[in-house]
């Protein structure tokens, strides 16, 4: 939203330091305080792009690098145009995601706090009328009655770890910092799962072609545009490919060919960037290309959400039931023996 503003004023003939203290002015949140303060760095004198690189949390190396781009070319109002773009369908691929994720995630949510409401709360007052009737226990129920032991010390166990993972975030952080290659191994866990892990790198290879195309179209050279856009994956393992690749670029191999001899993408992206290189509709075929994946993404999170959906509830289904006849085969048992 900030960017397309910035855009609308620019073309309007504001001067940008009047357009970002327009901003500023809206209201008291973190990004209008940021504005503030690009817009007094640039009274001082700075260029933009030197008063966005100090705010890293809020501005991407994309973005700043882009900015860049524009005021040396003077075309800033389109580079916040194409940063706009970008943006907003980075904006959407998520909400798209979310959506498709979360009534499983609702559903998968409500069966588990109904079966922990069981577990919790009914069993332990069933509990002591089974052990009253001193009959043998059928072993579904000797199952059913030890997991109210086992359930509760799993979750303080599971707490505990959780809690322990928090408090080491800042340990974590700087050991991966200071350990590359054991980030680039901790983010090929989530590539290497069935299914997911061929989701998650097409989500992946639509970001960053389509970061590409942005900064080609922009002005950005190749070779900046292609260490820039290693930033964007947010994958440790694909941005050390990247930045492989880029290397060979600059030493003269083409950009397909860098981007296979590394197995950055999908074999199919990488011939289809091969065709664009040469067509000479490179930017043209990245966005192509990134559409493309966008819709196999959205695809795919689609089936595995109809899969996922009748998969929990045969899950609680037969949970509930395994819970029934433990219940009932004791009542059973007794029955039979009067």
């Amino acid at each position: 939203m900030f960017t397309r503003q910035l855009a609308a004023m620019l073309s309007a003939g504001i001067q940008l330091h009047q357009a970002l203290l327009f901003y500023a002015q809206g209201d008291t949140s973190p990004l209008c305080q940021v504005m503030e303060k690009t817009a007094a760095r640039l009274a001082a004198g700075s260029s933009l792009s030197q008063a966005l690189r100090r705010h890293p949390a809020v501005f991407s190396p994309v973005y700043v690098g882009l900015v860049e781009v524009g005021e040396s070319s003077g075309k800033l109002v389109h580079v916040f145009n194409r940063l706009a773009d970008l943006l907003e369908k980075q904006v959407t691929m998520r909400k798209r995601v979310s959506a498709v994720l979360t009534y499983p995630a609702i559903l998968l949510l409500i069966s588990v706090l109904a079966m922990l409401s069981f577990l919790l709360f009914v069993l332990p007052m069933m509990a002591p009328i089974f052990e009253s009737l001193r009959i043998p226990m059928p072993l579904a129920t000797r199952i059913l009655l030890a997991s109210r032991i086992v359930i509760p010390v799993g979750g303080v166990i599971l707490l505990l770890a959780a809690a322990v993972l928090w408090l080491a975030r800042p340990w974590l952080r700087r050991y991966y910092r200071e350990h590359p290659a054991a980030l680039r191994r901790l983010h090929q866990v989530p590539l290497s799962m069935p299914v997911l892990g061929a989701v998650l790198l097409k989500l992946i290879t639509a970001r960053v072609l389509y970061s590409l195309a942005t900064m080609l179209d922009a002005g950005l050279t190749l070779v900046s545009s292609l260490h820039r856009a290693a930033g964007v994956a947010g994958n440790a393992g694909i941005a050390a490919r990247m930045e492989d690749a880029t290397r060979d670029v600059i030493e003269g191999r083409s950009v397909a060919e860098a981007l296979k001899r590394h197995r950055v993408f999908p074999s199919g992206a990488v011939q289809l960037i091969s065709v664009g290189e040469e067509s000479a509709g490179l930017n043209a075929m990245l966005r192509h290309i990134a559409s493309i994946y966008d819709a196999e993404v959205e695809l795919a999170l689609m089936n595995l959400a109809a899969v996922v959906e009748p998969v929990i509830m045969v899950t609680m289904g037969a949970l509930v039931a395994f819970v029934v006849l433990s219940a009932v085969l004791p009542t059973i048992y007794l029955l039979n023996n009067l």
